[in-house]
């Protein structure tokens, strides 16, 4: 039919958090093991980056070496969020942003 358009419905990536790594295995299988205190760290949220000048407004030796993730939500099909447990709430990950920082192994 005129106008429709075949959905190219994406997957999103399986996500295991342990004590200290959070695990994301892509669709091609490939691994990415993030370091916590690392993913922390790399948060782009306005409380973490200067929205004008993007120079980083987290210090990284205020970051708990314990810290942990609270909760993980899927947001669509290009992000996810994380509830920290140093009480932080607005990271936002999209999945490109994470495979380009943290580049995938192969299984």
């Amino acid at each position: 039919e005129l106008g429709k358009r075949k959905a190219n419905i994406l997957k999103s990536p399986k996500v295991e958090a342990t004590d200290r790594i959070l695990k994301i295995t892509w669709e091609d299988n490939t691994i990415s093991d993030i370091p916590l205190v690392q993913l922390r760290q790399s948060c782009k949220c306005a409380y973490c980056v200067d929205e004008i000048t993007n120079k980083p407004l987290l210090k990284p030796e205020t970051i708990p070496q314990d810290i942990s993730i609270e909760e993980i939500n899927y947001l669509g099909h290009y992000a996810v969020s994380i509830a920290w447990s140093d009480g932080h709430t607005s990271s936002i990950y999209p999945w490109d942003y994470l495979k380009a920082l943290f580049p995938p192994r192969k299984t």
